[in-house]
């Protein structure tokens, strides 16, 4: 998912949503993720319980409080799965620019 040019704390909600197309009900479970910008991102919801052929919409905070290039995975656990559900975002965050006020 694509972040984009941010600056620092600067403040951006954005949602993803994730679906049940299987054939039973299915818990899920955000890994933890504490890498510096991954630390960055909250979750509105971070684990619950999806019914078949149901779907969450799930809202995601970000803001840094560092400059720099990032590229972060999260990961879902998915009962009965050996598979993980992942979700890469990347972007730049940009820092603070002083101009001097020449008066």
């Amino acid at each position: 998912m694509p972040i984009g040019n941010k600056n620092v704390n600067e403040k951006e909600t954005y949602n993803v949503t994730i679906e049940n197309r299987g054939e039973i009900e299915c818990k899920f479970e955000l890994l933890p993720n504490e890498r510096n910008f991954g630390k960055m991102f909250k979750f509105a919801i971070t684990k619950g319980t999806l019914g078949v052929g149901k779907r969450i919409e799930i809202p995601i905070e970000f803001c840094s409080t560092i400059p720099g290039e990032f590229k972060e995975t999260f990961r879902w656990r998915l009962e009965g799965s050996t598979e993980l559900l992942s979700l890469t975002c990347f972007g730049h965050v940009t820092a603070p620019k002083f101009v001097p006020d020449l008066d």
